[in-house]
Order: structure tokens, then C-alpha cells, then sequence
């Protein structure tokens, strides 16, 4: 069986029964609308492919991109799925594409997609003699541009070593683009490597030195894994290692270091364990950076997360001391987190063994487990009932479903797989108890202190119950008001609802107390 620890887990839930769990639909649970039982699988060939780069288009289809092997080398792979999950027949040949960048094996590793539905997916092409950064731009129905590049593909070397773009992302303001990765040189020292590109796959020469930026922090091995532009300034933030330690970059938008960022534009950063390496990063519109990836302590591998100042300076008002850790009872590796609402929705792997799974979590701004997430767990441990493991997540609209992207064995060999999960927490039966059109808001939510209850109309009377229906509290003020300060600094941990009482009718809506009191 496996174990759990999580340095900031909220305790005190004890209280939820059955009885109540029967009353409500909870986030996080595997959704059965999506594929087969939640769950999709799709081989190009009778060779292996692995999935490590999901994205959803603005009308709910979903792109995911990896690499296929055709029985000699490995191949950009792409396919598109309808919002239900099934293969979309409209996309290059039966919903998929594959295509070599050139002679030896080409990896798609990430993924964006322009806002005129062009699909941009990059990596890098690998041979005995070199590896570089490699870039191929699709039209929206699963076929090479030919406006882009030469005829779709483009390849950069930056050294006369080894390169691997491991993230991309598209400049908002310009359409530009932005690959992230290591590029290594003849004598094996690698370094963060950088590579802007104008919009037609050509290297745009007002970034850094015709293009690229190689940086060193360091140490033999420093790599790029993920990388961010930083909202409104369109800084560009690169995060990995540099041998066994975290580390980020912030550059200028010419592709000069941010000397306002960390030591001239450099953050390190340990805890002090064997092997520390970011996966992921994210960039609060605060210009808060959310990192995460893995730490290695002896024989255990943890989760971890992590929140910078926009300065580089750890975050102490996150986790503790800046850092929350995970432990799933295995080797467990968060690969991608996205942002969803006012949480974070994290993707990776957990392995006991040689048998993994995918695992999916939901973070609060704090860096702690979302307290509803998976029945009260935070976390959803799915199984393919063989190996599997995932390294993306997207979220999909309207609904904000979360999808998950990965590999599963089927049969002997690899395949893409996805999982999708549900968003939303309700209470079955709630929503026709509202009789009133005001508008109510409860903030914050979750909250520990206080609940401010505000109304766009007078109100006069809330009634406070607990999960079980239980009537906690009421307040009947004496008089007219549109807003009030409940005081929730004694109330267990858990989910409650108040049903507030107007002259057109009730309005009920569910809040959520995160404390350490305990029944």
C-alpha cells in the first residue's frame, strides 16, 4: 500500500461521513464522459510512442504531441481528439501525423498553439553526430506549413555539440517565438540555451547574439527543462538545474540577463538533497514564479513545489519556508503544472517499482493540497493496469476539466494515453434551493479567519450548516444589509454552506474553512 506525507496537509476532515459524501460531486474524480471510463489510449503504428506535450484549441479539441518509432527511428507525432476524446478524423491522416526533421530521431517534447489555430510543437532532432533544437509549424487541419520555415520544419544548432529544446511558448504582444532548453559543446558542458524566432520560423536577429543565448551557471551540467514568459513585461524565465541544484534564468526581452532577477539575472537554490531539478515552471500575473519538479533524498524521490518572488528570492509565504513537498510512497516526479481559477493543477508520475501511474493534483495558493480534490485526498492516483505515467496537463473549456497526458503500455509497447478528471465541486440538489436573483459573494474561499458575505441586495437573515446539515450558526442582524464579516477561526476544517435570506427569496452557496481545528 502506499504512503502518504505532505509537509502542509490540513488535517481535521475526520467529520465528513458517507451519509454526507452521498450529498456531493467532488473534483479530481476520474470522468467516465471522457473516452472509455475516463481514459484513452492511441497507437500510430505497432511500435512504441510516448505523449509528452498536450494542448487544448479554443473549440475543446485536444493536441497532443510526443515522438512514434517507425521501427528505425523515432518520429515528431501529433494527434487530435475531439473534446469527448475520441480521434478527430479531420486532422492530418485519421486524426494523426508523423514526420521526421531530419535523418535520425526527432522528439516533440512541447507544444503551443497561435491564435490563428496554427499548432507549433518543438524538441529536437538527434543523430551520432549531433543533436539540435527542431520546430515544426501544422496548420489547423494536421498538415506542414509550408510558410513556415522550410516547408514547416526549422532546425538550430548552437553550439557545435549537443542541443535539446525542451519548452516553448509564443511571445503574446508579437506572435514570436520562444524555444528553451541545454545545449551542450564538444566537451560536454552544457548550458541554458535560449532561441527567439520571428513569425515565419526564421531567427530573429534582436535577440541576444543573432537569435540565441547560450548561459552558463556554473557547473558542467546545466539544463533548461521549462520555460515561462512573465506576464505583462514578457521577460523570458528558463528553469532546470545546474548539476544536482535548482535553477532559474530571467532574461530581458533582447535576450540580455535581468540583472533585477536573482545574482545578474541567476537564481539557485537547494534544500539540500542529493538531486533537485525543476520541471515546470508558472508565472503568477504578480510575477510570482511556481516551480516544480523533483527532490532526492537516498532512495526516496519526493514532489516538490516551490514559489520565487518576482526577484528570485524564495517565497517564505508559501509551503514552508518557500517549498512544499510530496511524498506518494514511490518515485514521484511532477512534470507540468497549469493554472486553473485561483488553483494550480499539477501532472507526473508515481512509481513504485517498475510500475507507474499518472497522478493528478490540485494545489490552493498556499502550495497545500486542495482540500476537495479527489475525495478529500488532493490527489488522484489512475491506473492503465499496466505502466503509465504522465508529463502533461491542460485544462479544457467551458468547463475547466482537467486532461492529463502521458504513455501507457498496451499490449508490450507504449502508446499515447490521456485521463480526464472533473473540476467542479457541487452539491447534488443545491442549485434549485437558489430562489433569488441577487448576487452573493463569499470571500475569501477558503478561509480561516473571516468570511466576508456580500450581497448585491439587502439580505436579513443567514443560517450557517455544517456538511451534515447541521445548523451551525444564524444571524439575524435586525435590519437590512448587503454585507457581513463571519468569523470562522473556531469552525472545524471542512465545507459549509450559508443560505442567506432575501425579500425575493434564498440564495445558498458553499464555502470552505482551511484551519487546524479539529472536532
Amino acid at each position: 500500500m502506499r504512503k502518504f506525507l505532505h509537509t502542509c496537509l490540513i488535517t481535521g476532515l475526520s467529520f465528513f461521513t458517507l451519509q454526507s459524501m452521498a450529498q456531493m460531486q467532488y473534483p479530481g474524480i476520474i470522468d467516465s464522459t471522457f473516452g472509455v471510463n475516463g481514459k484513452v489510449t492511441t497507437s500510430f503504428n505497432s511500435f512504441a510512442c510516448v505523449a509528452r506535450a498536450i494542448a487544448v484549441q479554443s473549440d475543446g479539441k485536444i493536441v497532443v504531441a510526443g515522438e512514434s518509432n517507425n521501427g528505425t527511428f523515432n518520429r515528431f507525432a501529433v494527434a487530435r481528439y475531439l473534446a469527448d476524446g475520441t480521434i478527430d478524423n479531420q486532422f492530418g491522416t485519421g486524426g494523426k501525423i508523423t514526420f521526421s526533421i531530419g535523418t535520425g530521431n526527432s522528439v516533440a517534447r512541447s507544444i503551443a498553439i497561435q491564435n490563428d489555430g496554427k499548432i507549433i510543437v518543438a524538441g529536437n532532432l538527434e543523430n551520432q553526430t549531433y543533436s539540435h533544437f527542431a520546430m515544426a509549424r501544422l496548420t489547423s487541419t494536421g498538415a506542414l506549413d509550408n510558410q513556415f520555415g522550410a516547408n514547416g520544419i526549422v532546425q538550430t544548432a548552437l553550439d557545435l555539440g549537443f542541443d535539446i529544446a525542451y519548452g516553448v511558448a509564443i511571445v503574446p504582444s508579437t506572435g514570436k517565438i520562444v524555444l528553451g532548453g541545454v545545449s551542450f559543446d564538444t566537451l560536454a558542458n552544457g548550458e541554458f540555451a535560449v532561441v527567439r524566432y520571428n513569425t515565419n520560423g526564421t531567427l530573429d536577429g534582436g535577440f541576444g547574439n543573432s537569435g540565441k543565448v547560450r548561459t552558463p551557471l556554473g557547473t558542467q551540467w546545466d539544463q533548461a527543462n521549462a520555460l515561462a514568459i512573465e506576464p505583462g513585461t514578457e521577460k523570458i524565465v528558463l528553469g532546470g538545474r545546474t548539476l544536482s541544484t535548482y535553477a532559474m534564468v530571467r532574461y530581458n526581452t533582447n535576450g540580455t540577463l535581468d540583472a533585477n532577477f536573482g545574482l545578474n539575472g541567476k537564481t539557485i537554490y537547494t534544500i539540500g538533497s542529493m538531486s533537485e531539478v525543476i520541471n515546470t515552471i508558472y508565472i503568477n500575473p504578480d510575477g510570482k514564479i511556481v516551480a516544480g519538479g523533483t527532490t532526492q533524498t537516498g532512495p526516496n524521490t519526493d514532489m516538490v513545489l516551490m514559489r520565487f518572488l518576482n526577484n528570485g528570492q524564495i517565497d517564505n509565504n508559501f509551503g514552508a519556508n518557500g517549498i512544499s513537498l510530496f511524498d506518494l510512497g514511490g518515485t514521484d516526479i511532477i512534470f507540468s503544472i497549469v493554472p486553473q481559477g485561483d488553483y494550480l493543477v499539477g501532472a507526473g508520475s508515481s512509481y513504485v517499482g517498475a510500475a507507474g501511474d499518472f497522478v493528478a493534483m490540485r494545489f490552493d495558493t498556499l502550495g497545500s493540497l486542495d482540500l476537495l480534490f479527489n475525495n478529500m485526498i488532493g490527489f488522484n492516483i489512475t491506473s492503465f493496469g499496466n505502466p503509465s505515467g504522465a508529463n502533461a496537463v491542460a485544462i479544457q473549456q467551458p468547463d475547466s476539466k482537467i486532461i492529463l497526458a502521458g504513455l501507457a503500455v498496451v499490449g508490450t509497447v507504449n502508446n499515447f494515453a490521456m485521463a480526464r478528471y472533473t473540476s467542479d465541486f457541487t452539491f447534488v440538489g443545491l442549485n434549485e434551493l437558489n430562489t433569488s436573483h441577487s448576487k452573493l459573494q463569499m470571500m475569501p474561499n477558503p478561509a480561516s479567519d473571516f468570511v466576508a458575505i456580500e450581497s448585491s441586495t439587502p439580505y436579513n437573515r443567514i443560517e450557517i450548516k455544517d456538511i451534515t446539515g447541521k445548523v451551525v450558526k444564524v444571524v439575524t442582524p435586525g435590519s437590512l444589509i448587503r454585507s457581513y464579516s463571519l468569523d470562522v477561526k473556531n469552525y472545524s476544517s471542512g465545507v459549509y454552506t450559508a443560505t442567506v435570506y432575501f425579500d425575493t427569496g434564498i440564495k445558498v452557496q458553499k464555502f470552505i474553512v482551511a484551519n487546524s481545528i479539529n472536532n
